[in-house]
């Protein structure tokens, strides 16, 4: 995890097209959301200066609204999104990253197996539903 967190702090994290990762969108609901949320809050004063040119965003809506109107706001190819799902079977978050990865194809053109593998993670107890999903 330490890996990854500074690929991306450091713009080593590319998105389909070379841009570095700008903003970061977890999807989850329950404990998936406000857990993340309020780690994101709790250490914030604390996070590196690279952190800090980071757009953190949550999503926890189940009727896709919130990520429709976030979508909007965003760069496709600069954009990662985090799955955060206990069972990875949780119907409206994956509804929401089905959402995000046709958002993505859309944009870019690119098959799913390139978009999956730059612009998104999952977090998850289940790590075969996450790659039975694209997620590598």
């Amino acid at each position: 995890m330490e890996q990854l967190v500074n690929r991306i702090h450091q713009r080593q994290w590319r998105g389909f097209d070379g841009s570095p990762i700008q903003n970061i969108v977890n999807i989850g609901v329950g404990g998936s959301d406000l857990g993340p949320l309020m780690c994101c809050k709790a250490l914030t004063e604390w996070g590196p200066e690279e952190a800090q040119k980071l757009n953190i965003h949550f999503v926890s809506s189940m009727d896709g609204s919130q990520l429709e109107r976030l979508l909007l706001t965003l760069d496709p190819a600069s954009t990662l999104f985090i799955i955060s799902s206990k069972s990875f079977s949780t119907i409206d978050t994956l509804a929401n990253a089905k959402t995000a990865r046709e958002w993505l194809i859309n944009a870019s053109g690119a098959p799913a197996d390139i978009i999956n593998q730059h612009h998104f993670i999952g977090v998850t107890s289940k790590p075969e539903k996450a790659e039975a999903w694209g997620i590598p």
